[in-house]
């Protein structure tokens, strides 16, 4: 059993969710707990567990505005910001991974990511402009997190047969398992570490570009309503007294005939982080994306 996925890993034939349920089974019949967990991960996706998203399972993409005349053209931020507004994390199974890597293909190597309704009211006012923002992702980044299961894969499997642990048909022996166990946790070590991959540019239709403006008050304003919103749907208790704190000292700042900038950027950063760990929330996904966009145009001024 563990020759036979060796050998499809490296053939590259079969497709790597294929491979994933095998190595599950695998690891499940050798009791690694560890492989086991991170292969339940993988088939049923991070959604519930963000914490544990592996940093192979973060892509990078270009902001671009869909201007009427010319088609997508580059929209630019402010340079320290530029990263964030460009990374996105993808939690889903594993299934869905290989199928966007079948849509990028069908779309000339790129897939499009549009923010929320919310977000693109917050790149309108900045921007002045009606112009939709969307992410565009080349499809060869998400080849690479398939990629990394599939290597993640081979190389249990080689550190397995090293081991001398190859089993008897589907069963393995007491001291097989527990050399097994072993010569995993090198592996489990590693998983997170990130793969160097150059970002495809595409450069189509950029003869004109889209800047943001600077920092305006009555986005914050808005901000500051979803806020309060996302207050009524937490339900961890130091959670939406950390939130409440923070949008206060906004509302504070609001109110000021002299607002500080410096206090705004401390709290919106806070702001940020609270909403990070609310996963799971649809409102709280819009507001990272807000709160980016008020820290780009606070980098800005």
């Amino acid at each position: 059993m563990v020759l036979e996925l060796q050998r499809e890993a490296y053939q590259q034939q079969t497709s790597v969710s294929v491979l994933l349920r095998k190595a599950y089974t695998l690891s499940r019949k050798l009791k690694v707990e560890e492989f086991t967990k991170w292969a339940e991960l993988e088939m049923n996706g991070y959604k519930d567990n963000m914490d544990e998203l592996p940093d192979y399972r973060i892509v990078y993409g270009e902001t671009k505005a869909l201007n009427p005349y010319h088609g997508y053209i580059p929209a630019y931020f402010p340079t320290e910001y530029q990263e964030i507004l460009r990374k996105r994390k993808m939690p889903p199974p594993l299934t869905e991974i290989e199928l966007y890597v079948k849509q990028g293909e069908e779309k000339k190597g790129n897939l499009l990511y549009k923010y929320s309704s919310e977000t693109q009211m917050t790149f309108k006012k900045m921007s002045k402009s009606e112009f939709e923002v969307s992410l565009h992702i080349p499809v060869s980044q998400f080849n690479t997190i398939l990629d990394k299961v599939r290597n993640i894969i081979l190389e249990w499997t080689l550190k397995l047969e090293e081991e001398g642990v190859l089993g008897e048909g589907m069963t393995f022996s007491a001291q097989e398992k527990e050399k097994a166990v072993k010569s995993t946790a090198t592996i489990i070590t590693n998983i997170g570490t990130m793969i160097n991959s150059q970002l495809q540019q595409n450069t189509e239709n950029s003869s004109q570009t889209l800047k943001v403006e600077g920092f305006k008050m009555e986005n914050l304003s808005s901000l500051i309503s979803e806020l309060e919103k996302l207050q009524g749907e937490i339900t961890d208790p130091a959670l939406k007294q950390e939130l409440a704190s923070e949008v206060e000292v906004l509302q504070s700042q609001v109110k000021s005939p002299k607002p500080k900038m410096g206090i705004i950027k401390e709290a919106l950063m806070s702001v940020r982080n609270i909403a990070e760990g609310t996963t799971g929330n649809v409102l709280a996904s819009s507001i990272q994306d807000q709160v980016m966009m008020l820290l780009a145009s606070l980098g800005g001024s």
